[in-house]
């Protein structure tokens, strides 16, 4: 089964949007947090005439931006605690989450009449599902909130403990090997959407991770020369292997991969024309903001547009995933 996913209201889904400084200003991030949460949402919706399995994908880009903000806020306040960290994040991403949550529930019981599973609703209230232990649900894209919430909390903790340590060597080995374990270990490509065990949470932290190293590539000032025609460059080029990766089949998705993260590198330092100029409008960050309650909303929508329209069009196995 394939997902992905999205969100706004903190600093870990779609990024730690700031309220000051020019973090907040870098409306071509919040134009390409649209895209990717509409392009996931397209995805889940069987039957849609642009529904390709490859858009799944598209959750790196989000973990990438996510794994960079996440740098962006300890650097602000490196005195607050993981455990402080995390309880901001929670009180952040929960209420939303839950609203979405209770309202699935209700229509689920009340139009497939079915009475939901206390033993699936109790861990995935918790933000436990996907973590390692409990891996169904009932809104099966909130899988990428709860790991994201975990995966943020162990590298913030990680962080605080030594940052050197991790940003030098713990980040990119977890790219390079964990990478190499979810793409190979005798599976195939295909391992990348595998839901047992750890392999989400391992994913998760293979993205963030490459975030954080987007952040050490920006603090060290390697790129603050770029010129504006290389950045620009960069940015057509990363666009093109993504569309290229998405239109094709799961095994080029290491290859989109990489076009996210060459794409996250020009668009957070605003270096190409696209994020400087042509998308650096404020109409992207008022439309941004509907796009975690899009996410989290996605199955109730399809579910209610397949019991309109019937036929192969919607999300079927909604039940239980």
């Amino acid at each position: 089964m394939t997902t992905a996913c999205m969100p706004r209201p903190c600093s870990a889904i779609w990024g730690d949007t700031m309220k000051t400084g020019a973090v907040s200003k870098n409306y071509a991030i919040e134009f390409y947090r649209i895209l990717a949460t509409v392009a996931i949402c397209m995805h889940h919706f069987y039957g849609f005439p642009l529904q390709y399995s490859n858009l799944a994908v598209c959750v790196e880009f989000f973990f990438i931006l996510s794994g960079y903000f996440l740098m962006v806020s300890y650097g602000r306040e490196r005195s607050r605690s993981a455990i402080a960290y995390g309880k901001k994040r929670f009180l952040r991403l929960y209420p939303e989450f839950f609203l979405a949550y209770l309202v699935l529930l209700a229509w689920i019981v009340v139009m497939n009449r079915t009475r939901p599973d206390p033993l699936v609703v109790i861990p995935e209230m918790l933000f436990l599902k996907s973590a390692g232990v409990f891996n169904e649900g009932y809104n099966y894209p909130d899988w990428y909130v709860c790991i994201l919430f975990w995966g943020e909390l162990i590298i913030y903790n990680c962080l605080t403990y030594n940052r050197r340590l991790f940003t030098r060597i713990v980040a990119p080995l977890l790219v390079l090997f964990g990478y190499a374990w979810l793409f190979g270990c005798g599976k195939g490509i295909g391992t990348l959407e595998i839901w047992d065990s750890f392999y989400p949470l391992l994913r998760a932290l293979c993205g963030l991770s490459l975030g954080v190293l987007v952040y050490e590539v920006q603090r060290s000032g390697c790129m603050k020369d770029m010129k504006l025609w290389q950045g620009t460059a960069i940015e057509v080029v990363s666009l093109l292997v993504i569309v290229y990766s998405l239109i094709r089949d799961r095994n080029l998705w290491a290859l989109a991969i990489v076009g996210f993260l060459f794409l996250c590198l020009v668009t957070v330092q605003k270096k190409g024309w696209l994020s400087s100029v042509l998308l650096d409008r404020a109409i992207f960050g008022t439309l941004s903001k509907a796009s975690y309650g899009m996410y989290l909303n996605q199955v109730l929508l399809i579910a209610f547009t397949w019991r309109v329209v019937g036929g192969n069009t919607g999300w079927k196995a909604w039940t239980v995933y």
